[in-house]
């Protein structure tokens, strides 16, 4: 065993639990929390050697409570998309067919005019229901490239319904 996994093995095993219980400060979910943890140690792998020895416990920490914002973050947009679709059912807005094939006619619009990796990005999200980091890797981009597509993909998708 090289020397850094020994102190990859040993920061693992000393702070894991630790910044589990952390993450569960931001977000209530055990099996989340473990996702966020087990990610940002991957990031540190990839990041050890550029990291100087003392701010790695920083970098974790950081790392996993930006990561848990982010999650509270794409809970909140997913809950007001949640809101916004049940007031429209509540309103009777999505009664009509008509009316529906023509907002998908629209949506179909837009993504077809979307560059094709921003395109390949949304339809792999929310279509194939692919994580960031899963598209990321395919494509040879970060997540935070991936995140930045999504963005801007619904940016284009709000714009195209600006009343709503």
């Amino acid at each position: 065993m090289t020397e850094k996994e020994k102190d990859f093995e040993r920061i693992f095993k000393e702070n894991y639990a630790r910044l589990y219980h952390y993450a569960l400060t931001f977000v209530d979910n055990g099996e989340t929390c473990r996702d966020v943890v087990s990610d940002v140690f991957e990031m540190l792998w990839a990041e050890y050697e550029t990291l100087l020895p003392d701010s790695r416990l920083a970098y974790l920490f950081t790392c996993v409570r930006n990561r848990c914002i982010d999650i509270l973050r794409h809970r909140q947009v997913k809950g007001r998309y949640a809101a916004f679709y049940s007031l429209d059912l509540k309103n009777g807005i999505l009664a009509s067919d008509r009316d529906e094939e023509e907002r998908l006619a629209r949506v179909e619009k837009v993504i077809d005019r979307m560059p094709p990796q921003r395109r390949f990005v949304l339809e792999q999200c929310f279509f194939h229901k692919k994580t960031y980091k899963e598209v990321a890797a395919v494509l040879g981009i970060t997540t935070d490239g991936v995140k930045k597509h999504i963005t801007t993909a619904l940016r284009n998708l709000r714009d195209e319904f600006p009343d709503k």
